[in-house]
């Protein structure tokens, strides 16, 4: 596994001196079933568009939870050979280089968390800070799917699509974060994953074909499936998804596709209009063929940003800010 990841980054030009990086003495930014991410301050080299006193910028840094673990260092090189794939993209959290996985920093945290800490007022137009409003609901869905429907193209199958793995910049722009599950691959169509002892998977998030039996399938349409999930969680500012359902239930995965294949569906959220219900149900057919594709949900949502206020046009706001953080991207090279 270290020789795979040391081709990488060298193929990549990825490598990162030790002696450029500081990594926080303070506690983690962020932890998970597979890895630890720390904040970090990256030096880079002065240069025309770097001046001398902004040669220092954050950077997030990740590790495995457990380096004695080979397991775990696997999906640390999974991840890396994931992102190494994928062009910048604003919406999608770029890759800076390798000492350990080194990233852009994103200092408004989750999306999940943010929610939970956000009021909601429902005639409010323009951006609070203090509140939430139907165009803050809205922008972050329609950039989701943006970030999505790139990923779609690579093609690259994210696998673990959960508001908790999108990030959320103070300007409110969101990076989907989290490739530990995802899998770049040749075959548009599908990934299939045999299942194995001790590999968590975020069942509550999974369309029923990718925990159902022995050989699971894994494809853009059930991302899309996932979607749908972070639509129900964004839009009931945080609620977990099948709460109703025992989660510590031994066998829960049969108990969820039961459900599932009964016609079952997360209820429409408070802060949801019928619309936007219906779209979140059509990213839960029980058909995949039969959902949208995220190139569809992006227009959806682009749509009712801009019917929401021509006035205020929200839309050309979003993809300017979104625009703005594309050209922030480009300078990650030039540490």
């Amino acid at each position: 596994v270290k020789a795979k990841i040391e081709s990488l980054v060298n193929e990549n030009h990825l490598e990162i001196d030790p002696k450029n990086l500081t990594i926080s003495n303070e506690q983690s930014i962020g932890s998970g079933f597979f890895g630890v991410v720390y904040r970090a301050k990256l030096r880079r080299k002065p240069t025309q568009e770097v001046s001398s006193h902004s040669i220092y910028f954050d950077v997030a840094v990740k590790e495995s939870s457990n380096n004695h673990d080979i397991s775990q260092k696997k999906l640390v090189y999974e991840e890396l050979k994931v992102m190494c794939g994928m062009k910048k993209h604003p919406n999608i959290l770029s890759l800076v280089g390798v000492v350990m996985l080194i990233m852009e920093y994103v200092e408004g945290g989750d999306l999940l968390k943010f929610l939970k800490r956000k009021s909601y007022v429902r005639y409010q137009l323009e951006p609070d800070g203090d509140a939430l409003c139907m165009a803050d609901l809205l922008s972050f869905a329609f950039q989701i799917a943006h970030g999505m429907q790139y990923l779609e193209r690579v093609p690259c199958v994210h696998r673990d699509l959960a508001l908790r793995n999108v990030l959320i910049k103070r300007n409110g722009v969101i990076r989907i974060a989290d490739f530990g599950l995802a899998r770049r691959h040749e075959n548009k169509d599908y990934y299939r994953r045999t299942r194995s002892v001790g590999t968590a998977i975020p069942l509550n998030w999974l369309a029923p074909e990718c925990f159902e039996g022995s050989i699971n399938k894994f494809d853009s349409k059930s991302d899309v499936w996932s979607f749908g999930v972070c639509l129900f969680e964004l839009f009931s500012l945080g609620e977990p998804p099948y709460k109703e359902l025992e989660s510590n239930n031994i066998a829960y995965d049969l108990l969820l596709a039961d459900f599932l294949r009964k016609g079952n569906q997360l209820s429409q959220p408070e802060h949801c209009t019928l619309e936007m219900y219906e779209k979140m149900k059509a990213c839960w057919n029980l058909i995949p063929e039969a959902r949208p594709s995220f190139s569809a949900c992006t227009r959806f949502f682009q749509i009712r940003l801009n019917k929401l206020s021509e006035e205020v046009c929200l839309i050309e706001k979003t993809i300017e800010t979104i625009e703005s953080e594309a050209n922030e991207q480009r300078c990650y090279k030039k540490w």
